[in-house]
């Protein structure tokens, strides 16, 4: 496959940013925060575009929580300008591009998959081994903060393979940084003594 050049320019456009805006608002659950923003939508979407455009776009800081529900999980969660940006350079740089490498089985935040489509190879694959009369074994395992560990080095020499783009490398590196700041790393070791204090 050849290398993909010019990805990062895919994003200069103002009505990729408000459908992104449109797809993040439906999703986020701090309403007060899609409220503010949406007070001054135009202006506040424009400054995305000048700072994506100059390449002067910073990203904020995480809000950082545990929940316990359904299962005890770390929550790092953006602001919606981050969350527009991430899924700007998610659908525009890299989705088309690495989208033909993954295999066919692989759902996981795909355009037209998920967990129906999951379910449906689950189900068929199940039907094949129980008619073969072979043991069905199945395992279901979580690895524990699995993005935050996951080796940044390998993700972009990865990605480096299939985009040729400075500008595009350069940005994923900076996103893939957000989650090894020192107040990450802090605020993690606080909300963890918290939850073992409280249990």
């Amino acid at each position: 496959m050849k290398k993909k050049n010019n990805t990062y320019k895919r994003m200069f456009s103002y009505e990729n940013i408000l459908s992104m805006y449109k797809k993040v608002k439906g999703s986020c659950r701090n309403k007060i925060e899609v409220y503010n923003f949406g007070l001054n939508l135009n202006q506040n979407l424009l400054n995305i575009l000048y700072k994506l455009y100059n390449n002067t776009y910073e990203f904020n800081k995480y809000r950082m929580f545990i929940i316990r529900e359904p299962k005890y999980r770390l929550i790092m969660s953006e602001c919606i300008e981050d969350k527009i940006v991430n899924n700007l350079f998610s659908k525009y740089v890299l989705s088309d591009i690495l989208d033909n490498n993954l295999i066919y089985s692989n759902v996981a935040t795909r355009k037209n998959k998920g967990s129906k489509l999951a379910y449906d190879l689950f189900v068929k694959y199940t039907n094949k081994l129980i008619y073969s009369n072979k043991n069905i074994y199945c395992l279901k395992i979580d690895i524990s903060k699995y993005f935050y560990n996951i080796s940044h080095k390998k993700i972009v020499e990865l990605v480096s393979k299939k985009i040729k783009d400075k500008d595009s490398i350069s940005f994923l590196k900076k996103i893939l940084n957000t989650t090894d700041e020192d107040y990450v790393n802090d605020e993690i070791k606080k909300l963890v003594f918290k939850e073992k204090k409280i249990d």
